[in-house]
């Protein structure tokens, strides 16, 4: 096999892995999304499993990098395949919505952990009051004749 027809077979498998990669992270900000009203409903169950569903694409993604990055050293004089695919763009585009995605989710997190740990605080301090007054109950207000 000649180097064009290499080099095509190359740039076809490339444009193939990076639609795979594109699809997988159209899912991974489909996830993103839900994950943050997940988290702005303070439904934790559900944030839980879509973690554990966007680690499952992540080792996807991190598969298709490498084998994009064995393809792109392969086609090192013809970056212009790789870099002129509007699958690129796309790509580009996905990962930057993601991570803004998570920023969000990310602010509602720790708000809500805030929130439970102020709520944890509260409730100690309520159950040290309570403690108290029945200590105080046991103690002193019993009755006593000779008043």
């Amino acid at each position: 096999m000649n180097y064009t027809n290499r080099l095509k077979e190359k740039s076809d498998s490339l444009i193939g892995l990076l639609a795979g990669q594109c699809a997988d992270l159209e899912v991974l900000f489909d996830l993103a999304q839900r994950e943050t009203a997940a988290a702005g409903q303070k439904d934790f169950e559900t944030v839980f499993n879509i973690v554990t569903e966007r680690a499952m694409i992540g080792e996807k993604l991190e598969t298709y990098q490498r084998q994009i990055a064995e393809l792109r050293s392969f086609l090192a004089g013809s970056e212009s395949v790789y870099e002129s695919s509007s699958l690129t763009a796309r790509i580009n585009q996905l990962a930057e919505q993601t991570l803004a995605q998570d920023a969000q989710t990310k602010v509602l997190l720790n708000d809500a952990r805030d929130e439970t740990a102020l709520e944890l605080r509260n409730l100690a301090t309520g159950k040290r009051s309570v403690n108290v007054y029945l200590q105080e109950m046991q103690k002193g207000l019993s009755y006593n004749e000779s008043i």
